[in-house]
């Protein structure tokens, strides 16, 4: 009897598609999968139904909710959770989030970016734009304490200095010479035999 769940009609063949593998344990299919996801990272995902990728779309729009990306796309409850369990799928769906990452708008030098430009005028050393009581439009420079100290605290976080929580991560070194403070103390008139 073999290790492979014979009830997975995906593995419920003799020979492995594309292949000569004759699953006899999972070491072998371990083999295939490996195989076929390297291939199909090669040729575009060519193995891979309409199906399975609107599916795989569908679980990262609906912040990876497998139940809601099938019912999206009209199939039973069950199919979610059967493309899910698809190796090729999920390696689909790791190739997609790393394609977002990696050209995400959003990094680290823009958000630099974003706070240089930003703290000239929450500081009050800029002109922006002020809509007076009466609605009058004008432009002034204004201090914005509350803005400033928030903007202040999100650079800290984001330069690593506190923490989410507003934990100081800053790590203090003080090094003392004993012969310059033993100087120091003798020159202000203090008795400093014996002490060192």
């Amino acid at each position: 009897m073999s290790d492979i769940d014979t009830n997975n009609a995906a593995y419920n063949t003799n020979k492995l598609p594309g292949s000569g593998i004759v699953p006899n344990n999972y070491c072998d299919l371990a083999i295939y999968n490996s195989e076929l996801i390297d291939r199909n990272k090669s040729n575009g995902w060519e193995d891979l139904t309409h199906e399975q990728k609107a599916f795989a779309y569908e679980y990262l729009n609906n912040g990876f909710n497998h139940n809601k990306a099938a019912s999206t796309l009209g199939l039973g409850k069950s199919a979610g959770r059967r493309l899910l369990a698809n190796p090729l799928v999920r390696a689909f769906i790791n190739h997609l989030q790393e394609e977002t990452q990696s050209h995400s708008l959003v990094t680290k030098q823009f958000v630099d970016a974003v706070y240089m430009n930003l703290l000239p005028k929450l500081m009050g050393e800029e002109k922006v734009n002020i809509v007076t009581a009466s609605g009058a439009e004008m432009q002034a420079k204004k201090f914005f304490a509350g803005e400033s100290v928030a903007l202040a605290r999100d650079m800290a976080k984001h330069c690593g200095y506190i923490d989410q929580e507003n934990n100081v991560n800053t790590q203090v070194n003080v090094n003392i010479s004993m012969e310059k403070s033993m100087d120091i103390l003798k020159q202000a008139g203090v008795d400093v035999d014996g002490l060192y």
